[in-house]
This record gives structure tokens, C-alpha cells and sequence, in this order.
């Protein structure tokens, strides 16, 4: 049975341990710059620098978690990433000493597939909550529209429309007009 307090306490020593070390190797930035990569391993003699790099990213990086693997037993692994995941909100594990894990090239990939599958649902999950969001964000914007006697309202921010009257479409007359230019 994995002793998760035991393994939060560790990770936040990696972190402070991060902090030491403020400056980064050219490799950290390489890693950081794959997006979309779901395993990337480190290989290298002791000594170069590997366990710096995972620490260094436990601190900046969201939601990420360093483990090193000689902490816990072999079997707990994939237990680990899952709980770790969906208990804690963890979607960057950052996985250190993996030989001591047996078979750890499949562990490995199974972890990855894992946190794959868990982010996929994250993801679905915030588009749904966005959804309902502006479902709900749409009748409040007719209300003020409606008491504000307003055609169209704005987001600032990206200069999206929120909300436009049907006064305010002028979709027909434009296809019209590129239709009588560009027959």
C-alpha cells in the first residue's frame, strides 16, 4: 500500500531541492518546448544533471510531480500515477531513477498511456464545463442587451462577439454583394 503523505512530502523536498539550482541546462528548455510529447526519457552517466532537470520542472511546471522510482515498490508504479492523477490533479509525472523498476520500458508506457487517457478526459471535461459556462453566460447577455437597448456587446479581451442583434447580421447582405461581385 502506497503512503501517499510519505510521497507528497518527497516531492515537495524535490521542489525546494529544485529551487537550488536556478539555473537551467539548455536540455530543460528543449523539454519544456515539446508539447504534445506523452514519454520523454533522459539518458545519461550520473552525475550530469538528469535529477536537477525533473526537480527543476516539479517547480515550474503546473500540476507536475516529481517520484523517484527507488522510493516505492514495483508494483505500485501505474497505482501511483492513477491516484496521483486523479486525487491530487496531477498531469506531469516526473519520473526519476526508473531502473529500479523491473520491466520498466512497459511500465513506462503504460504510465504514459494512463496519463494520456486521464488528461483526454480532463480536457472533455473542461470543454463541458466551458459549455454550460456559456449556455449560461448567453442568457445573461441577452438580459443586458435587452435592458441596455445594446446591438452588440464584446469581449475585451480577445475581441470576440458575445452578443449581436439581429439588427446587427449583416451576413446576407454581404453574401448578396460578393455574390453580385463574384458571381
Amino acid at each position: 500500500m502506497l503512503n501517499f503523505r510519505h510521497l507528497l512530502e518527497l516531492d515537495e523536498l524535490a521542489r525546494e531541492d529544485g529551487k537550488r539550482y536556478p539555473k537551467k541546462r539548455g536540455l530543460y528548455s528543449t523539454i519544456i518546448s515539446e508539447k504534445g510529447k506523452h514519454i520523454i526519457g533522459i539518458v545519461g552517466p550520473r552525475g550530469v544533471g538528469k535529477t536537477i532537470i525533473l526537480k527543476q520542472m516539479a517547480v515550474n511546471r503546473e500540476n507536475a510531480f516529481y517520484l523517484s522510482l527507488d522510493t516505492i515498490e514495483e508494483e505500485d508504479l501505474f497505482d501511483a500515477a492513477k491516484t496521483l492523477s486523479e486525487r491530487y490533479g496531477v498531469s506531469l509525472l516526473l519520473l526519476d531513477e526508473i531502473h529500479f523498476q523491473k520491466e520498466y520500458e512497459k511500465k513506462q508506457r503504460d504510465v504514459g498511456y494512463l496519463m494520456q487517457d486521464l488528461n483526454e478526459e480532463a480536457k472533455k471535461a473542461e470543454a463541458e464545463a466551458k459549455g454550460k459556462f456559456l449556455k449560461d453566460l448567453e442568457g445573461v447577455l441577452l438580459d443586458i442587451a435587452k435592458k441596455g437597448n445594446y446591438d452588440l456587446i464584446l469581449e475585451r479581451i480577445s475581441g470576440g462577439v458575445l452578443f449581436a442583434s439581429e439588427t446587427s447580421d449583416i451576413t446576407d447582405q454581404v453574401i448578396e454583394a460578393y455574390n453580385k461581385e463574384k458571381p
